[in-house]
């Protein structure tokens, strides 16, 4: 029975050390450690591969963009467009005009100020006596009118020159050299905001 209890003896020391050994391997859990601040200085940091986002992300400085592909642009339903453009007749004269070395005033102080340019156009059916008759254009700044430019008529086409506007009013003067009275004779002038 010694023997036994030799053996059981043995055996329970054996435990018992196994035993020890155990709870002595075993550690206790360190305690928790505070959240430390890792600060990297080399930015910005090169990153490559496809990254998830998630949230609002803010894009500052320049984002590069190229087109892939054919793009179009297309317009629903029909557009309203109004032109810039806006040119308007300020005064004509068609009719007789006596000879004589008369002037007859064609258009008188007509108000250019509201456009940058102004227009006139002749027209004359009398054959070579169209020569005879001396179209000429006047800018008025306050009472005073000043000769911007004269030319003859041409017959059977309509002479079109175009002027800065430089005063006030226009206004255009025939002059008449023929010695009797010229018949259809016409004036337009037109004033063109662009």
């Amino acid at each position: 029975m010694i023997r036994r209890i030799g053996v059981l003896g043995a055996a329970g020391l054996a435990l018992t050390v196994m035993a020890l050994n155990m709870v002595a391997g075993t550690a206790a859990a360190p305690p928790l450690a505070q959240p430390i601040q890792v600060v990297v200085t080399n930015t910005p940091l090169p990153v490559s591969g496809d990254i998830g986002v998630s949230g609002t992300v803010n894009v500052g400085g320049t984002v590069s963009a190229t087109q892939s592909g054919a793009w179009n642009v297309g317009i629903s339903g029909t557009p309203t467009v109004r032109s810039g453009d806006s040119t308007v007749l300020l005064g004509s004269f068609a009719g007789d005009v006596p000879g004589g070395g008369a002037f007859t005033q064609a258009v008188n102080q007509a108000d250019a100020t509201p456009y940058r340019s102004v227009r006139v156009m002749t027209n004359c059916f009398l054959g070579g006596a169209c020569a005879n008759i001396i179209v000429r254009v006047y800018t008025v700044v306050g009472n005073r009118s000043y000769l911007v430019d004269q030319f003859p008529m041409q017959n059977f086409v309509v002479s079109t020159s175009v002027y800065e506007v430089i005063g006030t009013n226009v206004q255009v003067q025939l002059l008449n050299n023929n010695p009797d009275t010229s018949t259809n004779i016409g004036v337009s002038l037109f004033g063109r905001s662009n």
